[in-house]
């Protein structure tokens, strides 16, 4: 699953934890097998949406069977900034 970080920062900045939306949109993040995330650490967000974010990546993590292959699940950060 693909996500320009901005983008999905301002998606996770509107909804409550309890909006069913924005329960299926934290599902669908922990169900992806690969979270490519675009711009990541060069998109500023909130630091609640770094929570949610962050906190998100961590259960998906946590939800790997033991007996999985290691990096069954991944989450991926890109950029395109050219080296300092």
């Amino acid at each position: 699953m693909y996500w320009r970080l901005d983008d999905l920062g301002n998606w996770l900045a509107v909804f409550h934890p309890s909006d069913p939306d924005g329960r299926r949109l934290l599902d669908s993040l922990l169900a992806c097998d690969v979270l490519d995330l675009d711009d990541f650490l060069t998109t500023p967000i909130t630091m609640d949406t770094t929570s949610k974010l962050l906190n998100t990546l961590a259960a998906g993590k946590a939800k790997e069977p033991r007996s999985s292959p290691p990096n069954s699940a991944q989450s991926i950060g890109t950029n395109q900034s050219t080296p300092l």
